[in-house]
């Protein structure tokens, strides 16, 4: 995708946001959502979010990247007939944004304005960042809880080598990088999971992409699940069908 087409999407507000379904390991059922943010071209389709936001990021664009996202998924809250009913949805945030004190007020702001309660919103902290000043994020997340936002550090993995300064902060889950479904990643997914259920973090296993992955995401005691497994990145219009289908399956 040329760079020219990613600036051009922002432009012309064609990034949106797709749910990837989340539900429990427990009894398989629907738990939360994540948004996942897409490109609608007009002629290679819709787009993965790899293809475009490290360039946005990179670019200094990555708050207008956020206000896009955020504003398709607040609209989607706003619609009882989406499927996401009262479950709650992740929003992916990189450090920098994350730090900003204007950050949690106005996707509260936004939030009220639209009818949709704060607590329907999850706050991710994107791996794409080291975290250099733990106590400036905990101010952070502390803004963000007073807003009435959830938080969780996402892709946690081996090369995330800053994440445990991040776990007495008042994050809410963790989310285990693909990767660590791996046998060779047991030792170290074990104590992830150890750790952040200490501190009392619901953990989502990603990438859980067969009845494989969903075996050892269970024993690793993970809470939850997410992978094409449960479901792909789906439109709004899509999730009361998945919701169904879901739980005639389980």
């Amino acid at each position: 995708m040329h760079p020219h087409d990613i600036h051009a999407a922002l432009d012309h507000s064609r990034v949106e946001a797709r749910f990837q379904p989340i539900v429990r390991l427990s009894d398989r059922a629907p738990a939360a959502f994540e948004a996942l943010a897409r490109i609608d071209h007009p002629s290679l389709g819709l787009v993965p979010a790899d293809r475009f936001v490290p360039l946005m990021e990179r670019s200094g664009r990555g708050a207008e990247l956020t206000d896009q996202v955020s504003a398709s998924v607040i609209a989607a809250l706003a619609q009882a007939w989406t499927g996401l009913c009262t479950l709650p949805v992740g929003i992916n945030l990189p450090l920098d944004l994350l730090l900003r004190a204007d950050t949690a007020d106005r996707l509260a702001d936004r939030c009220r304005a639209a009818g949709v309660a704060p607590q329907r919103l999850v706050l991710e902290l994107t791996e794409t960042q080291p975290v250099d000043d733990p106590t400036a994020l905990g101010r952070a997340l502390e803004r963000a809880r007073r807003a009435g936002f959830g938080a969780a550090i996402d892709d946690v993995g081996p090369a995330m080598h800053w994440v445990n300064a991040l776990l007495d902060l008042p994050f809410t889950g963790l989310k285990l990088d693909a990767g660590l479904l791996d046998p060779a990643a047991e030792r170290f997914a074990a104590g992830m999971v150890a750790a952040a259920h200490r501190r009392h973090l619901t953990v989502t296993a990603e990438g859980v992409t067969d009845a494989a992955a969903w075996a050892r995401a269970a024993a690793l005691g993970a809470d939850r699940a997410q992978g094409f497994a449960i479901g792909p990145a789906l439109a709004g219009a899509m999730l009361a069908a998945w919701r169904r289908d879901w739980q005639v399956a389980a």
